[in-house]
């Protein structure tokens, strides 16, 4: 091997070697001191999510709020549903109570009238 070769041989390890130092440095200091080029990928992919999750939570709250006034609707209509029944089973149960008292009267009128 000659010396030419040799000293090609060196200077590409140096440079590999080098490079792989590079690397480790730049790594690093990325780590330590944060990533002085702007937002990193990672940080907008966390942003991006943070924006879609928030734009979810909008709205599903407001479904939610559309549930609960789709609720509370049917809710007054039930009670006013229920109030119309317990006034009808009112009426109805003074109705039974005139129709007892009409049988009662009758019955009197005839045990009167066998006698």
């Amino acid at each position: 091997m000659d010396n030419g070769t040799r000293d090609a041989i060196v200077i590409t390890l140096t440079g590999i070697l080098a490079n792989f130092f590079w690397h480790i440095v730049k790594h690093s200091w990325r780590a330590c001191f944060g990533y002085s080029g702007g937002e990193s990928y990672v940080t907008e992919l966390k942003l991006k999510h943070n924006e879609q999750r928030d734009i979810s939570l909008e709205k599903l709250l407001k479904e939610r709020d559309d549930a609960r006034e789709e609720r509370d609707g049917a809710r007054k209509q039930r009670d006013e549903a229920r109030d119309e029944r317990d006034k009808a089973r009112k009426d109805r149960d003074e109705a039974f109570k005139d129709r007892d008292e009409a049988f009662k009267d009758r019955d009197e009128a005839r045990n009167d009238r066998n006698k």
